[in-house]
């Protein structure tokens, strides 16, 4: 009886010390923290059962197809994100995109939403680094579908020449992320 009792002791404490945490807050390629590329809209209050969630349905846009926006908020009343729908006015559909407006939220190398420029350079930030239309930083990452977005109106005008390349050394290092988004649309 008593060399059962320890082999059961013994099972326990290894399966204890080798569980690794998961980490409710982490980006990656398929998840941002309990959300997935996955989750299906019906499945977001069961996985989010402690916060607020509203529910914007989209209707009659015109110039692109609408999607429904679902807000997480926090129980401390703080926007956690918000996720766009792939398909409207669909349970099943999964989301095609999340907005990050709380920086809780990270990837392994520690990137969020009140990151600055210095901590992507710090973190080896493997992406394409582009401007967009309104002349905004944009990257993307490959290994997580990621696209962060510095607002270039805080920054000379001399970091982007005439054929839209950037010039690294006139962004200052604290320049603060504008936008952090996840997108799952392909």
């Amino acid at each position: 009886m008593r060399f059962f009792l320890a082999v059961i002791l013994v099972i326990n404490f290894f399966s204890c010390t080798t569980t690794k945490k998961e980490n409710p807050y982490l980006i990656t390629a398929h998840q941002v923290g309990k959300l997935t590329d996955s989750t299906q809209v019906w499945q977001l209050k069961k996985q989010f059962p402690n916060d607020s969630i509203v529910v914007h349905l989209e209707e009659g846009a015109f110039v692109e197809a609408p999607n429904d926006s679902y807000l997480v908020y926090a129980k401390t009343g703080e926007l956690q994100f918000t996720a766009i729908a792939n398909i409207q006015g669909d349970s099943t559909a999964t989301f095609r995109k999340v907005i990050l407006t709380s920086p809780v939220f990270k990837t392994e190398n520690g990137l969020n939403k009140a990151s600055y420029y210095i901590d992507i350079k710090k973190s080896n930030f493997l992406g394409v680094k582009s401007c967009d239309i309104n002349r905004n930083i944009v990257f993307t990452m490959d290994s997580i579908p990621i696209k962060l977005v510095f607002n270039a109106k805080y920054i000379s005008n001399s970091w982007v020449n005439s054929e839209q390349k950037m010039n690294k050394l006139t962004i200052p290092d604290s320049l603060q992320i504008n936008e952090f988004i996840v997108n799952w649309e392909n």
